[in-house]
């Protein structure tokens, strides 16, 4: 479970790029980390690049970690949360409907760009 957690080279966003498959374990550590970056240079939005990260979990565990487990993470409900996925993968599909429900503003993307506009507008 490899992951990274930065600041976008211009500055508005935060990327956390995850390479191997998704858990909660994997979800709340690179979060808590993300958001501590997020609240150290003022930023509100984050771009979580999947591409190379399916979610393993059951519906069961999705549906925990965006009604409860999030929580935990810290994210203000105000933050913008692109979810970057390959446009075959619906792994993830769960966790961007609970947490929606949840009162976050999470979105998910197949295309970068497009991720990245609807962040910085």
């Amino acid at each position: 479970m490899k992951y990274t957690v930065s600041v976008s080279n211009d500055r508005k966003y935060i990327i956390v790029f995850i390479d191997g498959p998704m858990t909660t374990e994997l979800a709340l550590k690179a979060g808590k980390q993300a958001n501590r970056l997020a609240g150290e240079n003022k930023l509100s939005s984050m771009l979580y690049d999947l591409r190379k990260s399916r979610n393993v979990q059951n519906g069961f565990k999705n549906y925990e970690f965006g009604y409860k487990d999030v929580g935990l993470v810290g994210f203000d409900k105000s933050m913008k949360i692109a979810l970057l996925t390959d446009q075959d993968d619906h792994s993830h599909d769960l966790i961007e409907t609970v947490m929606v429900n949840n009162g976050y503003n999470v979105r998910i993307f197949s295309n970068q760009k497009e991720a990245i506009d609807w962040l910085i507008v």
